[in-house]
């Protein structure tokens, strides 16, 4: 599987501190889906193409694979060649995946404008000026694409492009650093990954209201929830301007948020569907840039959880139909017959 977190959040850091505008901030740590979600198929065999680069960067994968297998991942290298074989055997079963990694490496050149001194004598003594000159500076450009298809029928199912540039002025070194760096990035590709993403919240002119931002800086949102909770169901809150009460409801909103997340608890997303809401209540009553932010950030949060809800859920149908017979069970009824004999 694609993992064992069932929330994105994985690390809350209560780091508050002071931005413009009265704004605060809580830096989290977020755990993201995998680009290339790899790990929801029983069996991968990863193919590399005719380049020389290739190999490396294939192998370098199968390795990684191999290496962090969970729920009985099978990995196997091979070239077009043994994958027609194991194609023509019947061998592959029926959630079986191909990886093939088609990697180039093209040395071009830019011109570089140069400023250098030139110096002239003549008998009247000698005169140093600057004068341009244009060099080619080496680029190197590598890129590799990675394919994703069934292994039986050959169908396309994903696609994904990873590149690196570099200019200088050794080449060789240059694309030797270049291949390295690419074989980082596609190991990293098929991985889970993490962001770190501040929370904002806004200060407002109320001691409870202070005193819950507080508890969140002490790493303490569900205590801030509460407080901030009694704040809006109190008769007088109404009364408040627009702007104090937005600006309430979006510390409410983001107060659900930490809480959904630090509380581990079943229900993280219908907690964060809340919180969203809240802060989508806000952004109507008062818009403010800050709200706006905070809600695309949490709509890509839920989305992000939904990615890696889905990939579980692939891997579990795909490692159950790896695990079920080869051949179907006949009909009820049929093995009781016997078969006929020739008289």
């Amino acid at each position: 599987m694609v993992s064992k977190h069932s929330d994105v959040i994985v690390a809350i850091v209560a780091l508050l501190t002071c931005g413009c505008g009265g704004s605060l901030q809580v830096r989290a740590t977020v755990e993201t889906p995998p680009e290339l979600p790899i790990r929801v198929f029983p069996e991968v065999a990863i193919v590399h193409g005719t380049a020389p680069e290739d190999f490396d960067v294939a192998d370098a994968l199968a390795h990684h694979l191999a290496a962090s297998a969970r729920d009985g991942l099978r990995v196997e290298h091979v070239d077009e060649d043994g994958l027609e074989r194991r194609r023509a055997n019947g061998s592959f079963g029926p959630a079986s995946a191909i990886i093939r990694v088609d990697t180039h490496v093209v040395e071009t050149a830019r011109p570089s404008f140069l400023s250098r001194p030139d110096t002239v004598c003549t008998t009247w003594g000698c005169n140093t000026v600057r004068r341009s000159v244009v060099e080619d500076l080496p680029v190197v450009v590598g890129r590799v694409m990675l394919r994703v298809s069934e292994a039986r029928t050959d169908r396309l199912l994903q696609e994904l492009t990873i590149e690196e540039r570099e200019e200088g002025s050794d080449p060789l070194s240059m694309r030797m650093r270049i291949v390295e760096r690419l074989r980082r990035r596609v190991i990293g590709a098929v991985d889970p990954g993490e962001r770190q993403l501040d929370v904002e919240l806004v200060d407002v002119d109320d001691a409870e209201v202070r005193a819950a931002l507080q508890a969140v800086r002490e790493g303490h949102p569900r205590e801030a929830l509460a407080t901030l909770e009694r704040v809006v169901s109190r008769r007088t809150f109404e009364q408040r301007s627009d702007e104090q009460r937005a600006r309430v409801m979006f510390d409410l909103g983001q107060a659900r948020r930490l809480a959904a997340r630090a509380s581990g608890e079943p229900d993280v997303d219908s907690r964060l569907e809340v919180a969203e809401r809240t802060i989508r209540d806000a952004l109507m009553l008062h818009p403010e840039a800050t709200f706006a932010r905070a809600l695309t950030q949490l709509r890509e949060e839920r989305a992000a959880r939904e990615r890696m809800r889905a990939h579980r859920a692939a891997a579990s149908h795909n490692f159950a139909l790896d695990r079920g017979p080869a051949v179907p069970p006949a009909p009820p009824g049929y093995s009781a017959l016997a078969p006929s004999r020739p008289r």
